[in-house]
């Protein structure tokens, strides 16, 4: 109970604060209008990152199996022609594990829907990219954690996955694709967005994300990751700052 009001007010401190100082995130592109849904294709992932919010890390038991391909089709056919919506984003988990994941992005490639494509980047290989850019996948989305090794690999507790998100990363900048760099701002991490977001502006990123630290899922057993709301002002600031600079679209998917 103690750690649950101490989450609460820190959260309002830190609504109250940003808000007063007029934080805000710029960019030179609009957010798409319309309806669009994210589909959590799988829960499964190539790694293990200590700030997941996903409530099945600490509830696996409420994952009790994963649509068939047929099941994810019928289910996009249905948000299709219920709300007319022209775009899906894929998450997970790690989409990529799915085999059947092309043959679901073909499905919606077919009927006309644009997607989005969340992923660590680690099966991102050359054939799979010419895949997704032939069958609508209009935007990719990538984390880079740091701007070194140790800091990334330390939040993912995944060996190897900063060189692969930056493989993955060069792959799109040399397809000429359109992607959006997201970095996870902790306690640990914070104070490295600006050669972090650098270095996915050198690789093209026409977009970045900046996402505060979300105390969910496996992230409720690290709540030392928490950054101070001074640390958040300042690193927005940084973010503002690079977006008018190379006319980057910035956002923010998880409330600040």
């Amino acid at each position: 109970m103690a750690r649950r009001n101490w989450l609460r007010d820190t959260l309002l401190r830190w609504q109250r604060e940003l808000a007063a100082e007029g934080i805000r995130l710029s960019g030179g592109r609009p957010a798409p209008s319309g309806p669009y849904y994210i589909l959590e294709l799988t829960s499964r992932c190539t790694q293990d990152c200590r700030y997941c919010y996903n409530v099945w890390k600490l509830r696996p038991e409420i994952v009790t199996g994963e649509l068939d391909t047929q099941g994810w089709c019928e289910l996009i056919a249905k948000l299709q022609d219920e709300t007319g919506c022209r775009l899906v984003t894929f998450s997970g988990g790690e989409p990529l594990l799915r085999d059947d994941f092309e043959d679901i992005l073909a499905f919606c490639h077919r009927r006309g829907l644009e997607s989005i494509l969340i992923t660590n980047g680690g099966l991102l290989d050359d054939d799979r990219l010419a895949f997704c850019l032939e069958h609508g996948v209009t935007m990719f989305e990538l984390t880079l954690l740091g701007a070194d090794a140790a800091t990334h690999d330390g939040l993912t507790r995944t060996p190897g996955s900063w060189e692969r998100a930056l493989a993955a990363m060069t792959r799109l900048y040399r397809a000429g694709a359109t992607w959006c760099g997201v970095f996870v701002a902790t306690g640990e991490n914070i104070e490295q967005v600006r050669e972090t977001l650098e270095m996915v502006v050198a690789l093209d990123a026409t977009a970045v994300m900046f996402n505060r630290f979300n105390p969910g899922g496996e992230g409720s057993r690290h709540l030392h990751l928490m950054p101070t709301v001074e640390q958040v002002r300042d690193a927005l600031a940084v973010v503002d700052e690079l977006a008018a600079a190379y006319d980057l679209f910035a956002s923010a998917s998880i409330p600040i």
